[in-house]
């Protein structure tokens, strides 16, 4: 039997990595792109931010107005932090599932 392990990310605890990513894949395509999350969704999003101390330093004591769904340099869609100076910010969830270095 294989043991699966729970997957932190800041107060929410997903079953295993898979389920994590599962549930940002379907945060994420919920809707159109360009369009701001609400609810589960940007509470997820606003956990993986805080999950990413390299993003965290980049606010510079910026804060997030709201989260948006949008199209990343890469030209897949991704998590983005709509912040009061009128910036935006993206992060990827992805990151948070790789070993630490």
């Amino acid at each position: 039997m294989v043991q699966s392990h729970s997957f932190p990310v800041g107060k929410l605890v997903f079953k295993s990595k898979a389920d994590f990513i599962r549930r940002c894949r379907e945060a994420i395509r919920r809707a159109a792109v360009d369009t701001v999350m609400t609810g589960e969704d940007e509470g997820l999003a606003a956990a993986i931010l805080n999950a990413r101390l390299d993003k965290v330093s980049e606010l510079r004591g910026r804060l997030v107005v709201r989260y948006w769904r949008k199209a990343h340099k890469f030209n897949t869609v991704s998590f983005s932090a709509e912040l009061n100076d009128g910036e935006f910010l993206d992060f990827s969830f992805m990151k948070l599932t790789l070993p630490l270095r």
